[in-house]
């Protein structure tokens, strides 16, 4: 049996996820500290998890959507990483807006122990997250729809992909090199 997708936290930007994954037929189960949305998932076709915990053991990958920073690392290594068996070699997707220097720093305390974190942000509304909008630059200049992140991150990782690309785009920003040490 496959395992279900876990999404954890199940505010606007986790319930736009759930739309996606169950609309493209995957099983979806969500944990929330808010219990009302958790209602809400079980209501839209996901299975709520009793803790955060339960979900680290029967889902494969997890995505995180949760507030802040602070929260990615109590949930990864205070519920997550215990609850997962020692090397599952779980993948966690974290599409929270974090500070990316922290989440590298997460990333190589938890691969250490088997967990695989990738920082996914997602830019734009859940709305557009709900409908699968996904923007790329076409030949011409012009935007053009390539499709559903989820969708593709989900198909990619069933296929056995075995590379990844890292695009930093906020390092010119920010006044800093490439974080090359995340990838």
């Amino acid at each position: 049996m496959t395992e279900s997708v876990g999404v954890v936290g199940l505010g606007l930007l986790g319930q736009a996820f759930v739309s996606r994954l169950l609309g493209a037929g995957f099983a979806v189960m969500g944990f929330d500290v808010d219990g009302a949305k958790n209602v809400k998932l079980a209501q839209s076709g996901g299975r709520p998890a009793a803790c955060v915990g339960d979900l680290a053991q029967r889902c494969n990958p997890i995505v995180l959507a949760v507030f802040s920073t602070d929260q990615v690392e109590d949930v990864i290594e205070r519920e997550l990483l215990p609850a997962a068996a020692e090397g599952s070699a779980k993948i966690v997707l974290c599409a929270s807006t974090c500070d990316p220097e922290r989440i590298a720093l997460l990333a190589e305390r938890v691969g250490k122990r088997g967990l695989r974190l990738l920082e996914t942000p997602v830019s734009g509304a859940s709305g557009q997250v709900t409908r699968g909008i996904q923007f790329g630059q076409a030949e011409k200049g012009e935007l053009r729809n390539v499709g559903d992140p989820v969708q593709l991150a989900l198909g990619y990782n069933e296929q056995g992909a075995d590379e990844m690309v890292f695009f930093d785009i906020t390092a010119s920003a920010h006044g800093r090199a490439t974080m090359v040490d995340v990838i």
